[in-house]
């Protein structure tokens, strides 16, 4: 998420993005481009037009904003900006849509 700028972090996903499942394992493919956005590794995928919720292994994260990665216990659904979130230690903390991390104190 280094490069993103503001109007690509809160515009729509394309069109030509479909979540499809291939033995038990959920992916994100292209159907315009014809190309596997993300790999078919994930345990569930929930779009939010603007971002999917991926899970794999009993943690989560959002797609594009924070990553490929789940990692964190518990993601809220965006408030403006920002997402709150819980690690699997119990921290917790703020993400915003860049992925940079605000931890409480």
């Amino acid at each position: 998420m280094d490069d993103y700028s503001d109007d690509e972090l809160y515009a729509p996903l394309k069109y030509s993005y479909v979540i499809a499942e291939v033995e038990n394992k959920y992916g994100v493919w292209d159907f315009k481009d014809k190309k596997a956005i993300l790999p078919f590794e994930y345990d569930k995928i929930i779009s939010y037009q603007k971002y999917l919720l991926l899970e794999k292994n009993g943690l989560v994260t959002f797609y594009p904003n924070v990553g490929t990665e789940p990692k964190y216990k518990n993601l809220e659904s965006y408030i403006g900006a920002f997402t709150r979130f819980e690690t699997p230690d119990g921290r917790k903390g703020w993400i915003d849509r860049k992925g940079k991390e605000y931890f409480d104190q």
